[in-house]
């Protein structure tokens, strides 16, 4: 058992974890780049939903911040792109593939067609299920039993 002065306590998604301190571990989640319009009504409903089925969630609210957000956050699974983003457009779809590679870029529409470049999956911008559904099927589902994947460090 290990002695509460020798580990560090967190509470995560509801469980209460006591974890070594002599033997540190890694926490890791998938995380995704989410851009899209500023959500005026109060907090993004795809964030939301995202968050809530145990992936981290990184907002951008316009073309220059997600560019930004991407060079930051090189090491993020995925990039969800909104349509309506302020100052989207094929040069800055292109910058932040330049960023992240092969990453999927998934591209949200209110038609569900596809109008720009360097995307690769395409969704409708009205189900934000039907993007959860996707990460899902693209990244494995984060559910409590895999909420974390944890590695002792060497």
């Amino acid at each position: 058992m290990v002695e509460k002065e020798q580990a560090a306590e967190f509470l995560l998604s509801g469980f209460h974890l006591l974890l070594s301190l002599e033997h540190p571990i890694h926490v890791t989640r998938q995380t995704f780049i989410v851009a899209e319009p500023f959500p005026f009504e109060g907090i993004s409903t795809r964030k939301l939903v995202i968050e809530t089925a145990y992936y981290n969630v990184i907002t951008a609210y316009g073309a220059d911040e997600l560019i930004e957000t991407a060079r930051r956050f090189p090491a993020a699974d995925s990039v969800v792109v909104h349509s309506e983003l302020p100052g989207l457009s094929s040069e800055s779809l292109g910058r932040v593939r330049q960023i992240i590679g092969d990453k999927p870029i998934i591209y949200l529409s209110s038609t569900g067609h596809q109008t720009e470049d360097h995307v690769d999956v395409v969704l409708s911008s009205h189900d934000p299920q039907l993007l959860l559904g996707k990460l899902r099927e693209l990244f494995g589902s984060a559910d409590t039993q895999n909420v974390v994947r944890m590695r002792r460090k060497a």
